[in-house]
């Protein structure tokens, strides 16, 4: 089970709106959010003009626009989804698959009014959903074959990321609780609906990263969910690695059981980060990152891209966790790139 990516797209049209984001030292546009396919053939990314797609290569490049919200890959890597609200006049969020091979666009569960957000199981045959079936009803998760058939309510809940256990049977999100101190709580609900949600408070300080792997955070010297302070990653509440850096980013492969992340070079860098919200490459890349990989087997930890190459965004592991796709900011550009981890052989996947 590895972290599924969150999608930025939101903020770059808020910004888009207010003002130039490409000033002209910038050589190339922006891009964010580099997405493998669920077969690890395929890879995406977001840009002014849509979201690009492409083989794992750089080549058959093809571009859906104009830009909306990206939702991700369908479980079989035939089509993204695009999130797209119809109506203006009401806050609805319909979530349509765009086949790849240029075939019409079709809108996945149009009986439900709004989707929140989905994710694939592991295995994926089925897909869960935060969703609400009419205006008035409440938000609910769901169930589905991955196709959309057999579509269940399992509980009402409202959840903006939702995640699988390792085994497929239960779904796992964060959310308020309904008390007086909207507490945030941990649910876990049985897919086949035996048993009732379990409900656990957050330990505030550890954030779950993978099925029974977790890191903790120093909870006053952190931005959750944008950047952490971690101090120790562990697993199964061993540690197994001690941190002690501001992460900007963080993914795992459960089938390599590996872990890549991001972190600041100097920590004067995380206010300027995200909160002065610079999305120029020269701004950019002045914010300095470093991108490093955790053999959780071994605790052997390797430096992929060392400080003073200029900043790495939203690093992935692909599903056999052997190679890691993000954005790389250097020489007043913006490219994707693709790192075989055997060999660290670098591959610049938009000048290909």
């Amino acid at each position: 089970m590895k972290l599924t990516l969150i999608i930025l797209l939101c903020l770059y049209f808020s910004l888009q709106r207010t003002g130039p984001i490409l000033p002209a030292q910038d050589t190339t546009p922006i891009k964010l959010s580099a997405s493998w396919s669920p077969d690890g053939e395929y890879v995406s990314y977001l840009a002014p003009d849509g979201i690009h797609v492409m083989d794992k290569h750089g080549a058959h490049s093809r571009l859906f626009s104009p830009p909306a919200g990206f939702g991700g890959w369908t479980a079989d890597s035939s089509g993204i989804f695009i999130i797209q609200n119809n109506n203006p006049m009401e806050a609805a969020l319909e979530w349509w698959i765009y086949p790849i091979n240029g075939a019409e666009p079709f809108q996945f569960l149009p009986q439900l009014r709004s989707i929140d957000t989905l994710a694939f199981s592991g295995n994926g045959e089925q897909v869960a959903l935060s969703a609400q079936a009419n205006q008035a009803d409440p938000h609910t998760i769901w169930v589905a074959n991955a196709d959309g058939s057999d579509l269940k309510p399992l509980a009402a809940y409202q959840a903006h990321k939702l995640n699988w256990s390792g085994d497929d049977t239960k779904i796992i999100f964060e959310t308020r609780s309904d008390g007086e101190n909207q507490e945030r709580v941990s649910i876990s609900i049985d897919v086949n609906g035996g048993n009732d949600p379990q409900i656990q408070p957050v330990v505030d300080g550890t954030r779950i990263i993978g099925d029974g792997l977790e890191f903790h955070y120093l909870t006053d010297a952190s931005y959750p969910p944008a950047t952490f302070y971690i101090t120790d990653i562990l697993q199964h509440h061993e540690p197994v690695y001690t941190v002690n850096q501001w992460v900007s980013a963080i993914s795992y492969s459960d089938l390599s059981q590996s872990i890549v992340y991001t972190a600041y070079c100097n920590p004067a860098d995380v206010d300027s980060a995200f909160l002065q919200g610079e999305w120029s490459a020269m701004a950019q890349e002045s914010v300095e990152t470093a991108l490093y990989h955790i053999d959780i087997k071994t605790g052997e930890q390797t430096v992929l891209v060392p400080c003073g190459e200029g900043s790495q965004l939203s690093p992935s592991l692909s599903p056999d966790g052997q190679e890691i796709l993000f954005i790389w900011i250097n020489n007043h550009q913006w490219d994707v790139y693709r790192l075989i981890i055997d060999g660290a052989q670098l591959i610049n996947l938009t000048q290909a």
